[in-house]
């Protein structure tokens, strides 16, 4: 979306990164405003990008049923899970899908927003995150 910042994406990247070094898993990045942008894969022990050298696709408005299609059409199964960061403004599918959806939204710019009922809503501290504490509470 274009209405989130480069310093959120960033640190969006950075949480992936950190998250990847815990868990090495395949992970698939897909870039997506109101259309995919961007796909790239990663295997499971593969190094994942530096935050601060990503580059960005897109920065239209916000339509998440795109990646939804994307992943019946091109994964073979379902994902553990999709997670979607997002500053929430844009249009979400009306029918859930066969796998957890977590919305991500940025605290610092965070404004209460609707999503679906079968989706999860994590909100990061980014604060929190960048005093690198090891609980946050939500």
């Amino acid at each position: 979306s274009g209405s989130m910042t480069d310093g959120e994406l960033s640190q969006i990247y950075t949480e992936i990164r950190a998250f990847r070094e815990t868990f090495p898993t395949p992970l698939v990045v897909v870039q997506c405003d109101d259309d995919i942008q961007s796909v790239k894969e990663y295997e499971a022990f593969e190094d994942f990008e530096d935050p601060t050298l990503v580059d960005v696709y897109g920065r239209g408005g916000t339509d998440f049923r795109p990646i939804f299609k994307w992943i019946d059409e091109n994964e073979s199964g379902s994902p553990s899970i999709l997670i979607h960061a997002t500053d929430g403004y844009g249009i979400f599918p009306a029918k859930m899908p066969p796998y957890d959806t977590a919305f991500v939204f940025m605290k610092d710019d965070y404004r209460d927003v609707d999503v679906p009922p079968w989706a999860i809503k994590l909100i990061l501290d980014t604060q929190a995150l960048e005093r690198k504490e090891d609980y946050y509470e939500y």
